[in-house]
């Protein structure tokens, strides 16, 4: 069967951290926590998977914190077997990440680390995730990343609060031995809805991160991880990419939640059915109405069919006021 390139599997919705910004859909206002799979039907999940063996090129283990699941090597170890050309990252927030730890995670399997930096000062980043101390677990769980063998993809969540603390974040990132860098504008979604409007930040801030973004390329691998539309910054878009929402290519990345089921993407809150239930194909085939449709603004704006209207579920959820539409 013709399938996504990528995959992301929430394996589950604790999480020890109250991330001011976080976009997870049950920590959305009413939302509610998803039962867990228990450790035989998450291996019986992974069977599921097996359609996908030949074109699936990386699975995204996440959550919730995935650490705090005690079957989580085995877990690997059973993707690794049946999805072998599969790459295998894990989404963490290094507050559990012990160097031995690492260690049965590389051998279990799992090729990238990814963590997310929020600044290089302690202090802003215990204060953005909610917890005292995080800002050091991160920076010894890189280390313990690339001790173990492992590639370590640092994460960046720019809110109006942090986004001026993207260079010093990524320079530390990059001294520390990190693969890779990923700038991520806050997209509202889950808890972040409370307060989108102050974490979002200015197109005069995003002027400037992009700036920066393109200078710091001279001194590692860069990238834009979320749908930025050239109407958030206030200026002419100039060297820096503008990403388009991938769902509906094979570029997207749906994403499958602790109780096995799955959802156009991580942001997207609406259900497509269970994978225990029926056949990955059937509901792949299943898309959500309207998710490529341009909103009218959208329509006569020069940059349209490059950008196609930002992130839609950013979109459903804050409305048209996320966007700045600035033609």
């Amino acid at each position: 069967m013709t399938g996504p390139r990528s995959l992301v599997w929430e394996v589950t919705a604790r999480c020890p951290l109250r991330c001011s910004h976080c976009y997870n859909v049950w920590t959305a206002p009413g939302a509610g926590m998803p039962s867990e799979l228990s450790p035989r039907a998450r291996l019986q999940l992974v069977e599921r998977l097996l359609p996908l063996r030949r074109g699936l090129r990386a699975l995204t283990l996440g959550g919730g914190e995935p650490l705090l699941l005690d079957d989580l090597e085995q877990l690997v170890v059973r993707i690794h077997k049946l999805l072998p050309r599969t790459r295998i990252s894990l989404s963490t927030s290094g507050l559990l990440l012990s160097a031995s730890r690492a260690l049965a995670l590389a051998r279990a399997g799992v090729d990238v680390v990814q963590l997310t930096l929020l600044s290089a000062r302690p202090e802003t980043h215990d204060e953005m995730v909610g917890q005292q101390g995080a800002h050091e677990q991160v920076i010894a769980a890189l280390a313990a990343v690339k001790q173990a063998g492992m590639l370590a993809a640092v994460f960046f969540v720019a809110t109006r609060r942090n986004i001026g603390e993207w260079p010093g974040a990524a320079r530390l990132a990059l001294a520390l031995g990190a693969d890779a860098l990923m700038f991520n504008r806050f997209q509202p979604g889950g808890r972040g809805l409370t307060r989108w409007r102050e974490l979002t930040p200015t197109p005069e801030q995003l002027d400037g991160a992009m700036t920066r973004t393109d200078e710091l390329r001279a001194l590692g691998p860069v990238q834009l991880g979320t749908a930025l539309p050239p109407c958030e910054l206030s200026q002419r878009p100039g060297k820096t990419d503008l990403l388009r929402c991938p769902i509906g290519t094979r570029n997207a990345y749906p994403t499958i939640g602790p109780d096995g089921a799955l959802r156009p993407c991580n942001h997207w809150p609406t259900v497509l059915g269970s994978l225990l239930e029926q056949p990955l194909a059937r509901l792949l085939r299943r898309p959500e109405p309207g998710l490529r449709r341009l909103p009218p603004e959208c329509v006569s704006c020069r940059w349209a069919r490059r950008c196609g209207g930002g992130c839609p579920a950013a979109r459903a959820l804050a409305g048209q006021a996320i966007y700045a539409r600035r033609r």
